[in-house]
């Protein structure tokens, strides 16, 4: 899942158009014209996310922002939850698992029965 920055800015390297990455590994479009937009990844079900989370604090408060991290609030402390780029499969050892955590990696499963991964600021 992708969300368009807002701001569009003029590519100075002269690339072709299509797709790259930056320094900080988002993806960016750039078109024919030479106009660049950052794509920033975004939680592919945030209801989900949402309810899962919400199990553990009822008073739970998710607000997306302008970068696809999403700001919560959650047993009082508020986090940024990052997620990644792409969707997973759920591996079979957590077919029973809402969310489960590998290093320094968070997952939730979402309602189509994929995965998405994020990370905790």
């Amino acid at each position: 899942m992708l969300q368009p920055g807002w701001a569009v800015t003029r590519d100075t390297t002269g690339q072709n158009a299509g797709f790259s990455s930056d320094a900080q590994g988002k993806v960016l479009y750039r078109d024919s014209a030479g106009n660049e937009q950052t794509l920033y990844p975004v939680f592919a079900d945030i209801t989900e996310l949402a309810a899962t989370f919400g199990a553990f604090d009822p008073a739970i408060n998710l607000t997306g922002n302008a970068e696809g991290a999403v700001t919560a609030r959650f047993l009082g402390a508020n986090y940024t939850l990052i997620p990644d780029y792409t969707l997973t499969a759920v591996p079979s050892n957590r077919a029973g698992s809402a969310w489960w955590q590998d290093g320094n990696e968070f997952y939730i499963r979402n309602r189509d029965a994929s995965a998405q991964g994020f990370s905790v600021r």
